[in-house]
């Protein structure tokens, strides 16, 4: 009985996730570069109750037991993970715009097609 219990979730969950992934626009990928430094840049902590409660659509309560810490810890450190992405848009620092799909991390300095 358990067992037809778990395949049942299983399958629930494995349509949800599907689900998901179908109705999401196609990222691009500057975007990802930009969004991944940005929540490089912050504080471990924040970064961690940020991503499971923003990103990833856990509540604060949920997060708070990933954390082992109070809800309350979580409400704060996602607030100020939200100043500190605002205030660092607002800088330009790192300007989302500024990435595109054309990746200049090894720029040609020759001609190399000979």
């Amino acid at each position: 009985m358990d067992e037809l219990r778990t395949r049942t979730r299983r399958r629930r969950r494995d349509t949800l996730v599907a689900a998901a992934a179908s109705s999401r626009p196609n990222p691009d990928a500057g975007q990802e570069i930009a969004v991944t430094d940005m929540l490089s840049r912050l504080d471990p902590e924040r970064r961690e109750a940020f991503v499971l409660t923003q990103m990833l659509g856990l509540s604060y309560e949920e997060a708070a037991k990933v954390c082992a810490c109070p809800i309350g810890t979580i409400r704060s450190r996602v607030a100020r993970a939200r100043v500190h992405l605002v205030d660092a848009i607002s800088a330009g620092e790192p300007d989302p715009a500024s990435y595109s799909n054309e990746s200049n991390m090894y720029p040609i300095t020759r001609d190399m097609t000979s």
